[in-house]
């Protein structure tokens, strides 16, 4: 709502003299948009609403009110059947309804990625500099689950195939082992994004000593010609 605004005034030479200035400016603004303008006249106390450039006198509140009210609506098509009446619903201002539908989305996708937000992803351990002269018995595929958090925009991001958590066995012997998987072992794509849970904490590892060959089996060369 504005006051004391300055507008356009009509240029028909052919309106009555007895209209004043506020006709005038309200058959103006209709001319050159499609808004509505009512005039209330302090002197013979009469109400009009400019529509259209045109001015309709307007006999009584009740007249008003409904006019009012049908500026606000749309004439449904008569005798359609509901889907026809809910296109329509959607087809009226469809540019103003699709244009505030995107400026609530983008508003949303910005405020969605500025919260905190945690995701748990199941990533396999890499098991490192595993001695030559031992093998894993179990677990044959060593996996962890983590929980990282950050802004939803970088933690709803991350794949379990972009972390790394790498297990060095460079002093093992055979036997069985229980290693703790500390927070600097694992490797994120995204510094912004923190490790907050680990599960489980320790790793429990099986090694064994890989057989000897027999000196005694003779060993299979290409034949030779005697």
């Amino acid at each position: 709502m504005e006051v004391g605004c300055f507008l356009p005034l009509s240029s028909d030479e052919g309106l009555p003299q007895k209209w004043g200035t506020r006709h005038r400016a309200a058959l103006g603004i209709t001319e050159r948009c499609d808004a509505w303008a009512i005039v209330v006249s302090e002197e013979r106390g009469e109400i009009s609403l400019a529509r259209g450039g045109k001015l309709i006198p307007v006999e009584s509140p009740a007249t008003l009110s409904k006019t009012v009210s049908s500026a606000y609506s749309f004439a449904a098509p008569a005798g359609k059947p509901i889907s026809s009446r809910v296109l329509a619903t959607l087809r009226y201002n469809w540019r103003v309804k699709l244009g505030c539908l995107g400026l609530v989305c983008i508003v949303w996708l910005l405020l969605a990625g500025q919260q905190n937000f945690e995701v748990s992803l199941a990533v396999p351990v890499e098991l490192k500099n595993v001695p030559p002269t031992l093998s894993v018995v179990e677990p044959a595929s060593p996996q962890i689950r983590i929980t990282v958090q950050g802004l939803r925009k970088d933690a709803s991001t991350i794949s379990p195939k972009e972390v790394h958590i790498h297990l060095d066995l460079a002093n093992a012997a055979p036997g069985s082992y229980s290693y703790r998987i500390f927070q600097n072992q694992i490797i994120l794509p995204n510094p912004q994004v923190a490790v907050v849970k680990v599960e489980p904490p320790e790793l429990n590892i099986v090694l064994a000593a890989k057989p000897k060959p027999d000196a005694n089996k003779p060993v299979n060369g290409p034949g030779r010609a005697g």
